[in-house]
């Protein structure tokens, strides 16, 4: 009884770190710099509501967009945090493409999602949950039992892969797993992918053109 309130205390504080890292970087007050954003896209009549989505969940302050053709100028305000003059343009243009293989065996993509949402597995620490259709999730969890060995390549834009052993059974979601070190580091990466699924894809790769400082 006595060597449970350590791990109940290690929990909480755990549960603390990660709601504040996503606050920080999701959803806070923006108080960085007022920039101006130019992208370009062969289909920017489709990315701008996307890209739109993404800048209302992230709470950049005060966005002003002027499409034209091909051509997004957007001006937003950065959420003031270490990278986000790198990290904001690259996650706003991110395609958001999921593709779930076994080797060289497509078995579900983006298009068979139901619901993306950042949660907080067992251990307080900070996954996305992808849930499908129905018929697609049955398939995965088929697969997976009849491959324990073998593992689950979940691939986002060709940049970002997840590799899942077939040895954990598949719960009512697949479990996206950010595997770098740290919590906060773990938050933010969980984040990005949450965001990029919600609001995706995009049907063409968006190219950040510049991005200006304005002056305040």
């Amino acid at each position: 009884m006595f060597m449970a309130a350590p791990i109940v205390f290690a929990s909480i504080l755990m549960l603390a770190i990660a709601v504040l890292a996503l606050l920080a970087w999701k959803g806070g007050a923006a108080t960085g710099d007022r920039v101006l954003l130019k992208f370009s896209a062969d289909c920017m009549a489709d990315a701008n509501p996307i890209i739109m989505a993404r800048v209302e969940e992230l709470g950049l302050g005060d966005p002003v967009p002027t499409i034209s053709g091909r051509s997004l100028e957007l001006v937003v305000t950065l959420p003031g945090l270490e990278n986000d003059r790198q990290d904001i343009p690259r996650l706003l243009s991110q395609q958001g493409m999921l593709r779930v293989m076994d080797e060289d065996k497509l078995l579900a993509t983006q298009e068979d999602i139901k619901s993306v949402s950042l949660d907080l597995d067992e251990s307080g620490l900070p996954i996305v949950k992808v849930v499908f259709d129905p018929t697609v999730h049955q398939k995965l969890a088929q697969h997976i039992d009849a491959s324990p060995r073998d593992s689950l390549s979940i691939i986002i834009d060709n940049s970002d892969s997840i590799e899942r052993p077939n040895s954990a059974k598949l719960g009512e979601e697949l479990r996206l797993v950010a595997q770098v070190n740290g919590t906060r580091a773990q938050m933010k990466v969980s984040a990005d992918r949450t965001i990029v699924l919600n609001h995706g894809p995009i049907p063409c790769q968006v190219v950040v053109d510049s991005l200006e400082i304005l002056e305040p």
